[in-house]
């Protein structure tokens, strides 16, 4: 059979899952590595639960299994076409129900949705454990390359490292991911000539300092006749003054 055409969403792209479409969010996938076909990644009311504050809505969730021995489970994104030259910004806000769960969370980059060997960690996740913070969940940001431009595809990746509660859950709140500005140093404006400066009597200077070994350097200072002037101490070291 024919492999179906791959149609990358547009950037800058964004979701936020406690109010997204049923359409928007069929876009995201699972990927189930976990042995046996324990539960994996889905969309479902109170993902992110505790009995005296339920979560907003719908989320994808993942319910961390005490049957399973090791879950290793992917929440797959839409394709976006990403150039090599270029860098993005990735933002997402995750939570996880259980402060001592122990499990690895991490954001991976991967050319096949359906194929976890094309995946790699391009950055770790920090969920929030706070119950009572569901509506405000910290953002975390991570910046990512490609070494060749095509289509990729990110995913939240969770791990279990031992034996869990089947109350743990995790959850994704929002995902984000749009082209990174580049950010263009001001070219620096000479000074005229003829030009001179009286240390003594300047208030501020465009002078800057070079440290060549790690200590003192130089500093506007006051000197022996207590006038403020560019002044170095000889015995921590030297320095290299520059306009």
């Amino acid at each position: 059979p024919e492999e179906p055409e791959v149609v990358p969403v547009e950037l800058p792209y964004a979701i936020d899952f406690t109010t997204a479409s049923t359409d928007d969010v069929a876009a995201w996938t699972a990927l189930d590595l976990t042995e046996e076909g324990y539960s994996t990644w889905k969309y479902q009311q109170y993902g992110y639960y505790h009995s005296s504050n339920p979560a907003p809505g719908y989320l994808p969730s993942i319910e961390l299994n005490s049957s399973a021995e090791v879950q290793n489970d992917y929440w797959v994104s839409p394709a976006f076409n990403l150039k090599a030259d270029k860098k993005y910004v990735v933002k997402s806000q995750t939570s996880a129900m259980n402060t001592s769960l122990p499990a690895t969370w991490t954001l991976e980059l991967g050319k096949d949705a359906a194929d976890a060997a094309t995946f790699a960690s391009v950055g770790t996740l920090s969920p929030c454990m706070d119950y009572v913070a569901y509506t405000n969940i910290p953002t975390k940001e991570t910046t990512i390359e490609v070494a060749e431009s095509g289509f990729y595809y990110l995913a939240v990746h969770v791990v279990t490292e031992s034996t869990q509660s089947s109350s743990n859950n995790f959850d994704v709140h929002s995902f984000a991911i749009e082209e990174k500005p580049e950010v263009v140093e001001p070219e620096a404006e000479p000074v005229a000539l003829p030009y001179s400066i009286d240390f003594t009597a300047a208030a501020n200077t465009e002078w800057t300092t070079i440290d060549s070994n790690g200590s003192l350097t130089w500093s506007y200072v006051a000197d022996g006749f207590n006038m403020e002037k560019p002044a170095v101490s000889i015995s921590a070291g030297y320095g290299v003054m520059e306009e």
